[in-house]
């Protein structure tokens, strides 16, 4: 059975939080694409992000519905990541 993990965190720090556990990868990647869609909402919402970046948020989330293995990326002053546990 394979299981993953899924996070964020600024690169460099430890996660704020436990990362979640899945026990499939398109469940890890919807929970990180939730996260992204609450990060751009949250963040534009309070002014923190421009349109630009708002819609550079857009762009990763398109890019992740596609994606079938393990990733990582960093947007804006955050790390996103799905990782397989072994």
């Amino acid at each position: 059975m394979m299981n993953y993990a899924a996070g964020w965190n600024i690169p460099g720090y430890l996660p704020e939080n436990e990362p979640a556990k899945f026990k499939t990868f398109e469940e890890a990647k919807n929970y990180i694409i939730e996260e992204l869609f609450r990060y751009r909402h949250e963040l534009y919402d309070a002014g923190e992000l421009d349109d630009a970046e708002a819609e550079q948020v857009e762009i990763e989330i398109l890019l992740l519905e596609k994606l079938e293995d393990e990733f990582a990326f960093k947007l804006g002053g955050y790390r996103f990541w799905v990782n397989l546990l072994y």
